[in-house]
């Protein structure tokens, strides 16, 4: 038996129990090292992964604003085109009706 602070009144410990608590502190600080390590690593590579997911994230919100500016001119240019064709068409339908009354007015001086 050996005294651990090497007093008379201190604690006594046998060879074996002595080495078993060395051994012990020792694995378990290498344990909590490797621990520690793995964590850091696992923590870098998230980030990393989080780094790389916001720019493609990014990426796609911009690519997705040039699709919705797209979208929207040829939406404009449509309308546009649209509006014309109604004019058009509304221009013709009275020129329909202009013809139909001319039409109606000679039947009427036949008659």
């Amino acid at each position: 038996m050996t005294l651990l602070n090497g007093e008379p009144g201190g604690i006594l410990l046998g060879r074996s129990l002595a080495w078993t608590i060395v051994v012990g502190l020792v694995t378990g600080g290498i344990w909590v090292g490797t621990t520690v390590t793995r964590l850091d690593q696992t923590t870098q590579e998230l980030r990393a992964t989080l780094a790389a997911m916001e720019r493609a994230n990014a990426q796609v919100d911009a690519d997705q604003g040039v699709e919705i500016r797209a979208q929207s001119d040829r939406l404009r240019a449509l309308e546009i085109t649209g509006a014309s064709t109604r004019s058009t068409l509304e221009g013709m339908a009275a020129d329909l009706r202009d013809i139909k009354a001319t039409l109606g007015d000679l039947a009427k001086g036949r008659n």
